[in-house]
């Protein structure tokens, strides 16, 4: 197949398969926020000493936020709220990881061992910039300081989370990253490479 026709084959199914799981989101979307804030509730709850972690639906979600984390401090019974979106940070991106390894131009079964590696890399991802939110409310919040860093710290601390949680480059360029570490191995990067030169050549 040619270079070209391959690359334009390759945005077309990934496109038409990415466009089908944000479809689909009207009808998974509940289940997938309750399972995911359930999961995120039971990994994080204890996780900061003197410190609790509910994982709540927002009362008037938007079409970006519809969760949040309420950190409570046990010691003073303060809570505060740090919003997030299950959408915007855990499902899109999934599905755009998704997108890309199964439209791959590699053999099915490397596809699929390329989506395990790549949906457990992603979701550790997910889960490191939802616990550096929890640091961030910890330390940036004098009512609810729980974790004492330095103002420089700080600051470094929420520019970390606000590139983990919030950024629209981040959320389309990790899943990217990641769809290409675990998909494409240096003997499939020749294969490709000769195939295309071979075409070239005829």
């Amino acid at each position: 197949m040619r270079p070209g026709l391959l690359v334009s084959r390759f945005l077309l199914v990934s496109l038409l398969i990415y466009g089908a799981f944000l479809a689909l989101w009207g009808a998974w979307g509940e289940a997938y926020a309750h399972t995911f804030r359930m999961t995120i509730g039971g990994l994080f709850r204890s996780v900061v000493s003197g410190g609790l972690v509910r994982v709540e639906p927002l009362a008037s979600p938007t079409a970006m936020w519809d969760s949040e984390l309420v950190l409570i401090n046990r010691n003073t019974g303060v809570e505060g709220a740090q919003p997030f979106g299950t959408h915007y940070l855990g499902y899109a991106p999934t599905a755009l990881l998704v997108a890309l390894v199964l439209a791959s131009p590699v053999p099915w079964s490397r596809r699929m061992l390329a989506l395990g590696w790549g949906l457990l890399l992603y979701h550790v991802w997910i889960a490191a910039g939802l616990g550096m939110m929890i640091v961030d409310g910890y330390s940036g919040m004098p009512e609810l300081e729980l974790i004492r860093t330095g103002p420089w710290t700080k600051r470094i601390v929420s520019f970390v989370t606000m590139t983990m949680t919030k950024s629209t480059v981040t959320r389309y360029a990790v899943p990217a990253l990641f769809w290409v570490m675990v998909t494409f191995r240096s003997d499939e990067v020749r294969r490709l490479r000769a195939q295309a030169g071979g075409e070239k050549s005829a």
